[in-house]
């Protein structure tokens, strides 16, 4: 449910404001009651049945920094109600978000396969960051994650691979990369110039 509300907010992201939303904003338990625990608060998707009880998949968004949660399970629209809030204050108050590559910088390079060069550099898509506790001192390990060699064409802004940021103690955050450039599929005297290339690095 997160990475589609994720994909759909991405996707329009003045929806929440516009005259026609995604989801209407009278459906969400957060956003019908004025409160500073869920300031900007933007319905997506509300629901109930026997067996999920009350349940909510809604998103806030404060200082260009957004939330999105999932509950189910709850025993009343009021149950449902306050733990969206309690949540929202919670992600809010206690956790932040840091930027460690601004949107646009190159990470890495990715070898490429029968192209017109060996290798294009991967690029972030959006600023990286990490959501770490409010305070947090320890260290982070990020590695890049992808399939090698790439097949050519290689055209500029597919996703060619991703950066899995892992802070000390919490679990892993990933990140999307873009091919900065594109690449276009070689003939042999290409692949021959970069096969050379490959075995000697001349």
């Amino acid at each position: 449910m997160i990475p589609r509300a994720t994909r759909a907010i991405s996707r329009f992201p003045g929806s929440s404001t516009a005259p026609r939303p995604t989801a209407s904003r009278s459906s969400s338990p957060i956003a019908t009651r004025s409160s500073a625990a869920s300031p900007a608060a933007d319905g997506l998707k509300t629901g109930h049945t026997a067996e999920a009880g009350y349940c909510f998949l809604g998103s806030a968004k404060r200082d260009g920094r957004r939330l999105i949660m999932v509950i189910a399970g709850m025993s009343s629209e009021k149950a449902r109600r306050d733990e969206a809030e309690r949540l929202m204050a919670w992600g809010f108050d206690a956790w932040e978000g840091r930027e460690i590559v601004p949107a646009g910088a190159k990470i890495g390079t990715i070898e490429v396969g029968k192209g017109t060069r060996p290798t294009l550099e991967a690029e972030a898509a959006i600023p990286v960051r990490m959501t770490v506790p409010k305070g947090y001192a320890g260290g982070y390990r990020a590695t890049l994650r992808s399939r090698s060699p790439l097949a050519a064409p290689v055209a500029r802004g597919t996703r060619v691979a991703e950066l899995v940021v892992t802070p000390e103690g919490l679990p892993p955050q990933t990140t999307p990369l873009l091919a900065a450039h594109d690449v276009a599929a070689g003939g042999w005297l290409d692949r021959a110039r970069i096969g050379f290339y490959r075995l000697t690095g001349l």
